[in-house]
């Protein structure tokens, strides 16, 4: 900072400043016209400049022997260009530098995305194809909310898809084990449960009875009014039987017009109550038809746990034997099997089998 004449008037020069205004002609002209000069040094290393500070009216409160306008000093500076100046290689380090920054940043950000809201949902929906596949079950969902819209659709869909499978299973299971017409047990399911309450029998030491019922002369009613009114009657027909029955009592249509029953812990006393309730019931029932109202007969055989056998076989050779006496006795009656007429005749029954089963294999010879 270099003194003006009026700051040096009141206030004095420093030392040696008089000399270096006089050798320095750029310093002497600002100090003398009050003007802004830029100068560049002689090789172009620095760049000087020099800014004159000129009074103005609070001055004049310290410099009063001066006057508002004139010039109290210059402010030399000096600065080295190649500070002020960035290289253009420093430049294009930085661009670069900085755009792999923010690609990393970008490439870091779609890899989390990509992972969490497109590889693991799907990953997830692998897993849980897998485990259906499995365990083959089909009440498993694709749970939770997925971000990513198509991802969405697809979870919503695959579970529809789900719902699909999983009723129509459900369709398929019932008609495995459901008569179609009447929606009682079929002979399969029958069969099943026969082998169930003969093991839990057996266990507990605990008789059960079986009753076999047989419409008596049907092919006449689908002879005279057709298949489709033979159908209503079986359809009534069952449900008499199962407003007869109780809550745990098993009742299933064997094939045709041939229905089964268990009486689970029933002895045979007791079902043959039961058989007869039934048989009296049909008798004072008629059956309301599009054709006008008709009346049906049938045909019971009663067999009971472990008397008249103690295997599946043995008793549904039983109930075929006491079915057929019922049947050429006149149809239409409550029959058990009580003599040993009637016990004979079931081993007659399994000869027959066996011998019609012997003939199937080819293992008779003359």
């Amino acid at each position: 900072v270099y003194r003006g004449e009026a700051v040096e008037s009141q206030f004095g020069a420093l030392p040696g400043e008089r000399a270096l205004i006089a050798a320095d002609p750029q310093l002497a002209t600002a100090l003398k016209n009050g003007k802004d000069v830029m100068l560049v040094a002689e090789g172009g290393n620095s760049i000087r400049y020099l800014y004159p500070v000129q009074a103005s009216a609070e001055c004049m409160v310290c410099h009063t022997q001066s006057v508002e306008g004139a010039v109290h000093g210059v402010i030399d500076i000096t600065y080295p260009i190649e500070d002020l100046k960035v290289s253009f290689g420093y430049v294009i380090n930085s661009i670069v530098a900085y755009t792999l920054l923010v690609l990393a940043v970008v490439f870091i950000a779609l890899f989390f995305k990509l992972r969490y809201f497109v590889a693991m949902p799907i990953a997830s929906l692998v897993d849980l194809m897998e485990k259906i596949t499995r365990e083959m079950n089909f009440s498993l969902r694709v749970s939770g909310h997925h971000w990513i819209k198509e991802l969405h659709h697809l979870s919503d869909y695959f579970n529809k898809l789900l719902n699909t499978v999983q009723d129509y299973n459900n369709r398929l299971e019932e008609l495995s084990m459901r008569d179609p017409l009447t929606n009682l047990y079929n002979r399969r399911k029958f069969h099943e449960f026969m082998q169930h309450e003969i093991i839990r029998a057996s266990r507990h030491q605990r008789g059960f009875s079986v009753i076999m019922v047989d419409l008596d002369n049907f092919k006449y009613i689908n002879d005279t009014f057709g298949h489709p009114i033979g159908d209503m009657v079986l359809k009534e027909f069952s449900a008499m039987l199962s407003a007869g029955l109780r809550k745990g009592d098993v009742l299933a249509r064997m094939g045709g017009d041939e229905f089964a029953i268990i009486l689970p812990e029933t002895e045979a006393v007791k079902g043959l109550q039961v058989a007869q309730k039934l048989h009296l019931t049909l008798a004072n029932k008629e059956f309301e038809l599009p054709v006008g109202k008709t009346r049906c007969t049938a045909s019971f055989s009663l067999v009971s746990f472990p008397e008249d056998g103690t295997t599946e076989d043995e008793i549904n050779s039983a109930m075929d034997v006491v079915l057929y006496k019922a049947k050429t006795h006149g149809k239409n009656q409550v029959l058990t099997a009580e003599s040993e007429e009637d016990r004979s005749m079931m081993s007659i029954f399994k000869q027959g089998d066996a011998l019609r089963n012997a003939m199937r294999e080819d293992r008779i010879e003359a």
